[in-house]
């Protein structure tokens, strides 16, 4: 008698798999398109409560902590063809636009505001802006420098011979004050500078007529000794 010899079973057919996920794709995509309308109406109204809070908040600054600008129109003139005359000469345009923007530049420079901030008037003048910078009786001078560079402005007004300073902060006296003080300053430090060229001028004329009268001098001594002299 034999053993039986049992078969293993035989595996049936695997049933159909669909196509593998291919890296991240496993996740759902997003469509932004339905995102959008789906959450349409909740970004409309944040969009109208920010438009709403913002147009709030600007009219309440306005209302409690409003901004004053205060502003100076300078002219600025050709230059005169000399001292003894009003007459102008002609100037290039680009050389005329060169001087307005060296001069606006000037207006807010760091050596200009420096001079303001130092000036002893700037309490009285702006007294409520100089407040937070007043310590044991004196001035941060470098805090004020610093803030002071930021209200200041000057630019060119385009197509026109003027040029323009402005001050601006919560008082509207002390932007007028820090204008005043701004302008005078540069005032003087263009009426120094104008001096010191017209001197120039005027010891450099002086110095040509010293020169022209040696000259002179010296042909009158040649003529009467030629004069004087034994004939031969």
């Amino acid at each position: 008698m034999t053993p039986n010899e049992s078969q293993p079973p035989r595996p049936g057919p695997r049933p159909p798999q669909g196509p593998a996920p291919t890296g991240a794709g496993a996740a759902l995509a997003i469509d932004p398109v339905k995102l959008l309308l789906k959450y349409k109406w909740m970004l409309i109204g944040a969009a109208v409560v920010g438009a709403v809070l913002g147009a709030v908040s600007h009219f309440a600054l306005l209302r409690f902590y409003p901004i004053y600008t205060s502003e100076a129109i300078f002219q600025a003139l050709a230059p005169e063809a000399g001292l003894d005359t009003i007459a102008v000469t002609s100037v290039d345009r680009d050389e005329f636009e060169l001087f307005r923007g060296s001069q606006v530049n000037r207006l807010v420079s760091e050596g200009l505001l420096s001079q303001v901030v130092r000036d002893p008037r700037l309490p009285n003048e702006a007294p409520r802006w100089t407040r937070p910078y007043m310590q044991g009786g004196g001035m941060d001078l470098v805090k004020a420098q610093e803030d002071i560079e930021k209200i200041v402005r000057a630019n060119v007004i385009p197509n026109t011979q003027y040029f323009r300073l402005s001050a601006s902060t919560n008082y509207r006296e002390d932007s007028a004050g820090i204008v005043r003080l701004v302008r005078e300053n540069y005032m003087q430090e263009l009426t120094a500078r104008v001096t010191r060229d017209d001197n120039r001028r005027v010891d450099a004329i002086r110095q040509s007529i010293r020169s022209a009268e040696r000259r002179d001098h010296a042909g009158q001594r040649r003529d009467v000794d030629d004069v004087t002299a034994p004939a031969g």
